[in-house]
């Protein structure tokens, strides 16, 4: 506060409350308030904080840490990213002898959530990989050769656990299908990451979600252990995600003729399937294989095209793969794949209200190209031309489209019509004509990891509609989510695609949120995005 001229200005020294103040000493609140503070604390973090946010709780007073370790709710998660191995254990000693430990030293942390959680159902998450390619694996007795074998220390809590989550970097073998019968009435969900167990001896049923990612193919399940695997468990489950876990199809073995109901298994529960392929067959095997009444969800992931974009997940997840990676052309033109759903497999397409394709290759030709010759054209996949069209217009319930790492021939579809005619009568000319267009219904677009370039000459070609007057309407979208960081695009592009979102938008160009996000809902058909 200012003083008047000539007046003394008196300042007094701020003094702290003193810690045993009662306005300030936690340690008062009573157990009734403080425990839902506490469980607020755990479990509104993130699944890989919940480990030591207990840990923190108990050691903040007395008071505090009776409470907390007489709530064993507090300490039902437990979370291994890695061991806590000794550095002195990294390296031989002075003689040529490693050091060896108990693998329990490495996670004292377990036993103390084991011996707190007491009777309370377990979730479980254990990540034993080493993303540093240059960091030796500690040679730890039963923790570097077989990461899981800490399942022994959880065997006598089996039936507690109710999530169970695991990812290695090397074939680490799980013992949840031991020879010796253990209880899973309670587990819910399991999720495995490059993580090999014995498929034809599992006896975990009741599951709600099932996820299991990168196998290698010597190492994944054949067709008739996933039947034997999800008959186990179709009166429940609801999740299912395979990315690279089914086997290998050879060429030329795959299924041709429509699927049958009466010769697949059916999930009656499965809302939400996500399937990952080296190559589009296996996904076709599989579906031919699996009837989803229910389903809702469906995503597809190119393994193969994402571990290459993805430069972390290229070299952590190939080294579990070991799939020969060739920098050549790969034939995995998926539109032979959306044929057969929309043709051959019962799978409810017009159910489906959220699609995600990451990676996935929809034709392996280039679209055609202004200027150029019919003869200098690229030649055109028999499957492609109308096949990706006919896919998405096969789903009039569609609300949500996420396109990750999108080819231009999926954007390109998106802004071509299907032209509708209709007639006065039987024999008389044509009275009118429009088009349709794929996912006109679509609420939100969320376009990821897009070639800056290929993004501006999608929204370019919704401004030329646009501006086009014709026997079309252009599809208007609640919501359209662009991953883009301007600072790391060139000023001259930046300005290009500025200029284009201000034609799209009118006068008020779109707002974007700290991650570069674009957001907004349109009014008219004026604004395009």
């Amino acid at each position: 506060m200012d003083a008047d001229p000539g007046s003394v200005l008196s300042i007094t020294p701020f003094r702290a409350l003193s810690p045993k103040s009662p306005r300030l000493s936690a340690a008062l609140l009573p157990a009734d308030i403080l425990l839902p503070i506490f469980h607020i604390a755990v479990f509104q973090h993130d699944l890989l904080h919940r480990g030591t946010v207990p840990v923190i709780l108990s050691h903040v007073c007395k008071t505090w840490r009776d409470l907390a370790i007489n709530t064993p709710t507090l300490w039902t998660t437990i979370v291994s990213r890695r061991p806590g191995i000794p550095p002195s254990l990294q390296a031989p000693e002075a003689h040529g002898h490693k050091r060896k430990t108990d693998p329990l030293d490495a996670f004292p942390l377990i036993k103390i959530f084991l011996s707190r959680s007491r009777d309370c159902p377990l979730n479980i998450y254990l990540d034993l990989s080493w993303c540093n390619s240059n960091e030796a694996i500690p040679e730890v007795p039963q923790v570097g050769d077989t990461p899981f074998a800490i399942l022994d220390i959880i065997a006598p809590r089996l039936g507690s656990v109710k999530e169970f989550e695991a990812r290695s970097l090397s074939h680490a073998t799980t013992s949840i299908t031991r020879d010796k019968p253990t209880p899973h009435s309670i587990l819910r969900s399991i999720s495995l990451c490059r993580v090999h167990t014995e498929w034809s001896r599992w006896s975990v049923t009741n599951l709600t979600s099932l996820t299991i990612d990168y196998l290698a193919y010597n190492t994944r399940p054949s067709l008739d252990d996933l039947r034997h695997i999800l008959m186990a468990i179709s009166h429940t489950l609801e999740y299912l995600r395979l990315y690279g876990v089914i086997p290998e199809v050879i060429r030329g073995s795959e299924p041709t003729l429509p699927a049958t109901i009466s010769s697949m298994v059916t999930l009656p529960k499965v809302r939400e399937l996500g399937i990952g392929y080296t190559h589009p067959i296996e996904a076709l095997a599989f579906l031919h294989a699996f009837h989803f009444p229910s389903l809702t969800s469906l995503a597809f992931e190119d393994v193969y095209r994402r571990l290459q974009h993805d430069k972390i997940s290229y070299h952590e997840a190939i080294m579990a793969l070991r799939i020969n990676i060739d920098h050549g052309q790969r034939e995995n033109d998926a539109s032979f794949l959306l044929h057969a759903m929309v043709n051959q497999l019962p799978i409810p397409l017009n159910k489906i209200k959220f699609l995600k394709l990451s990676s996935v290759c929809l034709c392996s030709w280039q679209p055609c190209k202004i200027g150029m010759t019919s003869n200098q054209q690229p030649p055109v996949s028999p499957w492609a031309k109308f096949t990706n069209h006919w896919f998405l217009l096969s789903m009039p319930s569609l609300v949500t489209l996420v396109l990750d790492f999108p080819d231009a021939i999926i954007l390109d579809c998106l802004n071509t019509g299907f032209p509708r005619c209709s007639y006065r009568g039987e024999g008389e000319s044509r009275l009118t004509e429009s088009f349709s267009f794929p996912v006109e219904q679509l609420s939100e677009l969320h376009i990821q990891n897009v070639n800056l370039e290929t993004l501006a000459s999608f929204l370019r070609c919704r401004t030329l509609m646009a501006a086009r007057t014709g026997p079309w309407k252009v599809p208007v979208w609640d919501r359209l989510e662009l991953p883009i960081k301007w600072r790391d695009m060139k000023t001259d592009f930046q300005g290009n695609l500025e200029t284009i979102t201000r034609q799209c938008w009118g006068t008020t160009p779109p707002t974007y949120d700290s991650f570069g996000k674009m957001n907004g809902k349109q009014s008219s058909l004026e604004n395009l995005l």
